[in-house]
């Protein structure tokens, strides 16, 4: 996209009328130091949901296993499958860096 003469104007404009970030005395370190840490009341209630999203596509995938006849193969069972790859894909993700960013 090419800047014309306008938008330098008023690039120009809102920078003169933009508010200024001034430095605040009460914002240091030491004051970030001394926050109380975060609650982790929820991270028993992630792994719980963790576990059970898990289980629940392994069901899922024992299913459309054991239902499947394999003789013949349709749109329908590769768009189940695929989707549960992409299901079980996200679910592992998040379970892995949740526990990630625990530590």
């Amino acid at each position: 996209m090419k800047r014309t003469q306008d938008d330098i104007q008023l690039g120009r404009l809102l920078k003169q009328h933009s508010a200024s970030v001034g430095e605040n005395p009460w914002f240091t370190p030491r004051v970030l130091n001394r926050l109380p840490e975060r609650p982790r009341s929820s991270r028993w209630l992630w792994g719980v949901l963790c576990t059970i999203a898990i289980v629940l596509c392994a069901a899922c995938w024992q299913w459309l296993i054991h239902s499947q006849d394999f003789t013949v193969l349709t749109v329908r069972d590769i768009t189940h499958y695929a989707a549960m790859v992409a299901i079980t894909l996200a679910i592992v993700w998040q379970a892995i860096a949740t526990a990630i960013r625990s530590d």
